[in-house]
C-alpha cells in the first residue's frame, strides 16, 4: 500500500491486517477502522515535471 494515511491520527501506513470484514488494523499506529474507503489518501507531493516546475519557478520569480 502506497500513499494513505490514518484517518484517527494522520500518520502513513506501512501496513494494514484485517481480522474481520469490519475490522481492520493499521500499522504502525495500531488504530482501527471498518473499511479500507476510510484511509485517506495522500496526493503526490510535486504533480508537476521537472521543465514544468521550473518554467513556473522562473515566472514567479519574474513577478517579484
Amino acid at each position: 500500500m502506497t500513499g494513505e494515511r490514518c484517518p484517527t491520527c494522520d500518520q502513513m501506513v506501512m501496513a494494514t491486517v484485517v481480522r474481520a470484514p469490519t475490522a481492520i488494523t493499521i500499522y504502525p499506529c495500531g488504530h482501527e477502522i471498518d473499511h479500507m474507503s476510510e484511509l485517506i489518501d495522500v496526493p503526490a507531493l510535486d504533480p508537476l515535471s521537472p521543465g514544468e516546475w521550473l518554467t513556473a519557478f522562473l515566472a514567479a520569480a519574474d513577478d517579484t
